[in-house]
């Protein structure tokens, strides 16, 4: 009877201990897309600053609404991201292109990557098999 108390209870504490650990989302691309891609580089694209890959087709940006993975990645990125919407902001203020399309789900984000050879996103990393993975980020739930 003891074994099994015990037991119990370890499987609680590392239920407890598992869902402490953040949560991995990744920066992905077509599989085809072969560009090199850095942090340095990342945060251009998603600052609007470079719109086009080395083969001149525009880069489609997709993130995902949810606000903690958005602040994750541009920390990630060594900015933040209150200093992202003052940047997009000021686009907007210059008649320019806002914000990259927001996506609700890691689904929405994975079907339209897989469809589009110069689409970029963020999604879940778990769910980034079949794709090329360019950067990866912690997000704290």
């Amino acid at each position: 009877m003891k074994a099994v108390i015990f037991l119990f209870i370890g499987i609680c504490f590392a239920g407890v201990f598992a869902s402490a650990q953040p949560a991995e989302y990744a920066v992905i691309v077509h599989p085809e897309n072969q560009e090199i891609l850095t942090p340095k580089t990342l945060l251009r694209i998603y600052k609007l600053e470079t719109k086009t890959w080395s083969d001149h087709s525009n880069i489609v940006l997709y993130i995902l609404k949810k606000r903690s993975v958005r602040d994750s990645f541009f920390q990630a990125l060594g900015t933040t991201l209150q200093e992202m919407e003052e940047h997009y902001f000021l686009l907007k203020e210059q008649g320019r292109r806002v914000f990259p399309p927001k996506k609700k789900s890691t689904r929405g984000t994975l079907s339209l990557v897989k469809r589009n050879k110069s689409a970029i996103g963020i999604v879940k990393r778990s769910r980034s098999q079949g794709f090329r993975v360019v950067f990866t980020f912690p997000v704290d739930s």
